[in-house]
C-alpha cells in the first residue's frame, strides 16, 4: 500500500493502520453494499466507517502535520490521480477522511486479487451452499430451477451470492452490472438451454438485503446480417480501431483495438472470437493487464447460435505488451498466452441473433466497435 508506507515511516504504525483497513474491508465483504461502494458512501458520513475513524484520525493527523498537505497532495496525484477528486477545497478533517478512504480503497479485493485466487484455488465463501458436481471443471455454476437469478446477485434459499465481479464495467462492485445480468435472468428460463455463470468466492450476503437497481441505457444500429455466417469463405481476422481519444484518457483499462477472429470448424459450424486489446500506453494501477473475450458458436442448419462463453483474459504486462504488438494472424506462429483465463458465463442451446447481439453488447459494454463488427461498417483497419 503506497499511501500507507508514505504516510507512516515506523513500523508499528504502519502495521497498526493496515491491519485496521483490512478488518473493516473483510467485514464490509459480508453486507449487501458492494465493499468499495460502500468506502465511497464513506466520504458522506455513512456510520460504518465511524469508530474506524475516531481510531485511525489521531495517526493520520501526525503524519498530515509531519509530512505537510503540499507534500501529501503532490503524493496524490502522482498514485491516484482519480482518487481524491477535492482535495484542494477540503478542510483538514475532511482531507483526512478522504486519505482513510484511499487506504481502505487499497484493501478492497481487485483485479489482481481476484486473479490470484482463481490461479490458487482457494475455497470460497459459500462452499457449504452447493455440491462439486454443480460446477464445471472452469468453476461455473449451473443455474438451476432452485435458484432466483436477479439483476444483481442469486437468491439461494435465505442466501445472497454476488456474480462474479468481472462481470462488471472495471472489474469492480462499484459499477452495477446494468443490463447483462438482467438479460441473463431471462436467458436462464429459456426452455432447452443451459445456463452457467461465475460467482464472486469472496463474498455472500443475506437474502433479505437484496435490492434491485435499475441502470438505463440507449443503444443503436443496423440489425446483424447472418448470411455472412453462412457463407464458408467468410472467415479470417478483422480488426477495429477504436478512435476515440477521450475514452482512452478517461477509461480505467483503455482499448487500442478490438479484434473478431471468425473460423470454420470441422463439423460445418462457424465460430467468432472477439478479444479486446488494450492500448499500449494505458496507465494501469493494477499488476496484471485485463482484456475481455468472447466465443460463439453458429450452426448453419439451424439458424442460430449454439454457444456462447465469455471470459476476462489477464495478462502480465510484458505479454500485454506482446499481445499488444501481435493478432490472430500471427497468434499459431508464436502465441502470446495470458496468464489467467477466468470463464465468467456460458450458454449452451439454441440462441438467436437478437439474442447473442445483447449478450455481446452488454458484456463489451461502451465497445463501439462491437456494433461496428456486427453492423457491417467497412472502416476495419485490417482484415482477409
Amino acid at each position: 500500500m503506497q499511501l500507507i508506507e508514505f504516510l507512516f515511516p515506523e513500523k508499528a504504525q504502519r502495521e497498526k493502520v493496515s491491519d485496521l483497513a483490512k478488518h473493516t474491508v473483510e467485514c464490509l465483504m459480508d453486507v449487501s453494499e458492494p465493499p468499495d461502494r460502500a468506502v465511497f458512501c464513506f466520504l458522506d458520513g455513512d456510520k460504518v466507517f465511524t469508530p474506524l475513524l475516531q481510531e485511525l484520525h489521531p495517526f493520520f493527523l501526525t503524519a498530515f502535520s509531519q509530512i505537510g498537505r503540499g507534500e501529501i497532495e503532490a503524493f496524490l496525484s502522482q498514485y491516484y490521480p482519480n482518487s481524491i477528486p477535492f482535495v484542494k477545497e477540503e478542510a483538514q478533517d475532511r482531507f483526512i477522511k478522504y486519505l482513510v478512504v484511499v487506504v481502505l480503497w487499497d484493501e478492497v479485493p481487485g483485479l489482481d486479487e481476484y486473479v490470484d485466487y482463481e490461479m490458487k484455488g482457494h475455497s470460497s465463501k459459500w462452499d457449504r451452499l452447493f455440491e462439486e458436481s454443480q460446477f464445471d471443471k472452469e468453476g461455473l455454476l449451473y443455474v438451476q430451477n432452485s435458484m432466483s437469478l436477479r439483476p444483481q446477485g442469486l437468491i439461494l434459499e435465505d442466501n445472497r451470492l454476488f456474480y462474479h465481479p468481472f462481470l462488471r464495467r472495471f472489474y469492480g462492485s462499484m459499477c452495477n452490472f446494468h443490463g447483462l445480468t438482467f438479460f441473463l435472468e431471462d436467458l436462464s428460463k429459456q426452455k432447452g438451454l443451459t445456463l452457467r455463470i461465475k460467482l464472486d468466492p469472496l463474498r455472500l450476503g443475506k437474502a433479505q438485503d437484496y435490492r434491485d437497481v435499475m441502470e438505463l441505457d440507449h443503444w443503436f444500429g443496423p440489425p446483424f446480417n447472418p448470411d455472412r455466417l453462412n457463407d464458408p469463405n467468410y472467415q479470417g481476422l478483422t480488426v477495429y480501431k477504436n478512435t476515440d481519444d477521450e475514452y482512452k484518457v478517461l477509461s480505467q483499462f483503455p482499448t487500442d483495438r478490438t479484434e473478431f477472429y471468425v473460423s470454420n470448424k470441422s463439423d460445418g459450424n462457424k465460430q467468432i472470437e472477439i478479444e479486446e486489446i488494450l492500448d499500449e500506453n494505458a496507465k494501469l494501477r493494477t499488476l496484471l493487464a485485463p482484456q475481455k473475450y468472447a466465443h460463439m458458436i453458429w450452426d448453419p442448419s439451424k439458424g442460430c447460435f449454439i454457444h456462447f462463453d465469455v471470459a476476462l483474459m489477464a495478462y502480465k504486462k510484458d505479454k500485454a505488451e506482446q499481445r499488444f504488438r501481435s493478432n490472430w494472424k500471427g497468434r499459431d506462429i508464436e502465441p502470446v498466452k495470458p496468464i489467467c483465463k477466468v470463464k465468467l458465463f456460458r450458454a449452451d442451446g439454441e440462441i438467436s441473433i437478437d439474442q447473442a447481439m445483447e449478450l455481446v453488447s452488454f458484456f463489451f459494454y461502451q465497445n463501439d466497435q462491437i456494433h461496428e463488427f456486427f453492423s457491417g461498417k467497412l472502416n476495419a483497419v485490417q482484415g482477409k
